[in-house]
């Protein structure tokens, strides 16, 4: 599963206060293990308060959560993927902690945190978090944020949230499902080669160019388990990547 984070998520520069700042945001909205943390007014105000079902939740954000969901729906249920949340790594997490906040970036991380938010009685739960901007379009809020980032279809009604999904086509779902599942399985080779402890490898680690033979084998055995007939590039691929690889 590290070689999973390696390559599907993104490293954040975290500041001494980055926890402060999320905490103190005013409003959170809740579907199933998601929870979205806004504010309305102020430096992280979203860029649109439109309330259509007039429930008291931005449409904005109720948008946010309900492609979250559907992301999940979509990888772990049509797509066959797994659920982070079900796995050894993520086995105790109880949510996943979206802060909308104004600094001009999205960003996830593969950590495992503690927030003492206002609204639960500083109960010891954990999360996973993910920043998203107060100000995303259509056109660049796709559902795949953060969730590897990451089903009981269409129970919602639809009319107020168009283009949930801007792409019915999925492409190489079933060769990118193959080789997670295989760097999943090449990770414990990984971890005693290099005498590493189990989802808990320093950052360093987790990008040290040591890993590239491993994840070359899993893309290697990916390939030929997926694609019997190969063109000529993909066999040059194949004879080159072959002997980079240290046993």
């Amino acid at each position: 599963m590290k070689l999973i984070m390696f390559i599907l998520l993104l490293h954040i520069s975290l500041s001494a206060n980055w926890k402060t700042e999320r905490e103190r945001l005013h409003h959170v909205y809740m579907l199933d293990e998601f929870r979205i943390f806004y504010d309305t007014q102020g430096k992280h105000e979203i860029f649109n308060l439109q309330d259509n079902n007039a429930n008291k939740i931005p449409d904005y954000i109720e948008n946010i959560a309900l492609r979250f969901k559907y992301t999940r729906l979509i990888f772990t249920k049509a797509l066959g993927f797994h659920n982070p949340l079900q796995s050894q790594r993520y086995k105790d997490v109880d949510y996943i902690d979206i802060h909308i906040l104004n600094d001009n970036s999205n960003t996830t991380g593969d950590g495992i945190h503690h927030f003492n938010y206002r609204y639960f009685n500083n109960k010891n739960y954990k999360s996973i978090a993910i920043k998203l901007k107060p100000n995303l379009r259509d056109a660049t809020m796709t559902p795949s944020y953060g969730h590897f980032q990451d089903e009981e279809w269409m129970h919602y009604n639809l009319k107020n949230y168009p283009s949930l999904l801007e792409d019915n086509r999925v492409y190489g779902y079933l060769f990118m499902r193959y080789f997670f599942e295989t760097l999943d399985e090449i990770d414990d080779k990984a971890e005693k080669a290099r005498n590493l402890k189990s989802y808990n490898w320093p950052e360093k680690e987790q990008k040290s160019s040591a890993n590239n033979s491993y994840i070359l084998q899993a893309l290697i055995k990916t390939i030929k388990h997926q694609h019997k007939n190969y063109n000529m590039e993909t066999a040059q691929f194949l004879r080159v990547s072959t002997t980079y690889i240290k046993d």
